[in-house]
């Protein structure tokens, strides 16, 4: 009798150990807001730019819901909901009103969002009154900036208000207060500050992830790009996806891997012209480092959304172009191992 009882046990004892398994939505840079707008200052061209996108948000949102299924999870979005620079805070926060709704319109998981630069261009109390209580509500507590982290299951989601203080500590805090080490750690921040690092905070959390198998999600570049790091055999990645103002923009099937121009993209706006001291750290301490640099863009821009998908497996995103008739890329995010 005891050989027909050792199958299913080890069966059993499989299933037990096994992480869960899902996927999420990611968007970034919507800037809602400049095409029916409220916002005086938005120049001409980009109103034109917006409305010549809501019809592709709108289609690109209803793909997405119709390619949810029970694993979907929620949705991040990565910064910058709306362009901002609204005539006034009343119509700032109108903007955050109808971004969030139009959201709603489509998906009925959870968005969790991540405060951009243009948030509170234009003034912060409509990011306050706006925003901030969306993120309070879907975070089940109230917070003073788009900084808090949960638990999915075995992995852990930070996310952080790269605009204010305490971020890095932050971070740092939150890893050390987890009771179980994660499956992966996930790092959500509007800008790419962590991967590269740029400075000796950076590099200090830097170092602080790859103690774990970890991911840094961005927006702002506007385009869809993996970044990869290795310090001393230890590899953390940053990934962001193009969801920017403008026509339809595909994705590269082969992506471009020169890494010059995108330091020239880190140099513009971590404002090295300005502190050379800084720059001088970046190109000794960070640089050398780079291990991969894959370009998905089309001339430097892209638009679309990523569905990234969890499991024991490893971690990887199916990017789909606003073009939807161009299949979804693969790109590999944390390989199994």
């Amino acid at each position: 009798m005891k050989k027909y009882f050792v199958m299913p046990l080890l069966c059993a004892a499989f299933i037990l150990s096994a992480g869960e398994s899902y996927n999420f939505y990611m968007v970034s840079d919507t800037h809602f807001g400049t095409a029916d707008s409220f916002a005086e200052k938005v120049s001409a061209a980009k109103r034109y730019r917006a409305d010549k996108a809501m019809p592709v948000y709108r289609e690109v949102f209803a793909d997405m819901a119709k390619k949810s299924d029970q694993n979907t999870k929620f949705m991040i979005h990565v910064g910058d909901v709306i362009e901002g620079n609204a005539k006034d805070d009343l119509a700032q926060q109108k903007e955050f009103e109808k971004a969030i709704a139009f959201f709603k319109e489509y998906f009925k998981f959870p968005v969790y969002y991540v405060r951009g630069n243009h948030e509170t261009s234009g003034g912060r109390n409509g990011y306050i009154n706006g925003l901030l209580p969306e993120i309070s509500r879907t975070a089940g507590k109230k917070l003073k900036s788009s900084t808090y982290a949960f638990r999915q299951g075995e992995d852990l989601f930070i996310f952080v208000d790269c605009y204010s203080r305490g971020w890095a500590e932050f971070i740092e805090k939150t890893l050390d207060e987890q009771k179980s080490k994660p499956r992966y750690v996930f790092v959500t921040m509007h800008e790419d500050r962590l991967v590269p690092f740029r400075d000796a905070v950076t590099q200090r959390i830097f170092n602080k992830l790859s103690g774990y198998k970890a991911v840094v999600l961005h927006g702002h570049t506007h385009c869809t790009l993996k970044v990869s790091q290795n310090v001393n055999g230890k590899i953390v990645t940053g990934f962001v996806v193009g969801t920017c103002l403008g026509g339809k923009r595909p994705h590269l099937e082969k992506p471009v891997t020169d890494f010059n121009k995108q330091l020239v993209r880190i140099y513009r706006q971590a404002g090295f012209n300005k502190n050379p001291e800084k720059k001088a750290f970046f190109d000794k301490e960070s640089v050398p480092y780079i291990t991969g640099v894959q370009d998905y863009s089309k001339n430097g821009r892209s638009q679309g959304y990523a569905k990234i998908y969890v499991s024991d497996e490893g971690v990887y995103v199916m990017a789909q172009s606003s073009d939807l008739k161009q299949a979804p890329v693969r790109i590999d995010l944390i390989p199994a191992k």
